[in-house]
């Protein structure tokens, strides 16, 4: 699993104006079994994805595609982790998908 901190770093009215094009990339993360869940931060400085990937790399090669990153409205960071603790409701979520970023067309 992988772990997205987004961090904006353009002014608000430019991710207001993006944001719309950043969620239906996210829709596409959604049907190809990427994303997990996502949001925006509570203090308004950017999002948080939990991503299934084999690798940060893998990764990476998905979130290239986001309009917040090609249009340079954020940052991001991508931290895996081994989800070694979970509920037991969590595993399905745990499968990595069978499609890896390479093959990630949106």
């Amino acid at each position: 699993m992988v772990l997205v901190m987004i961090t904006y770093v353009k002014p608000a009215e430019e991710v207001e104006r993006v944001r719309p094009t950043h969620r239906e990339f996210l829709d596409t993360c959604v049907r190809s079994g990427h994303l997990v869940v996502s949001g925006p931060r509570t203090d308004h400085r950017g999002g948080v994805v939990l991503v299934r990937a084999r690798d940060a790399a893998e990764a990476r090669a998905v979130f290239a595609k986001d309009p917040f990153q090609t249009l340079g409205i954020a940052t991001y960071e991508f931290v895996e982790f081994n989800p070694a603790k979970r509920a037991p409701a969590f595993e399905p979520f745990l499968a990595v998908p069978s499609t890896g970023g390479e093959d990630f067309a949106v």
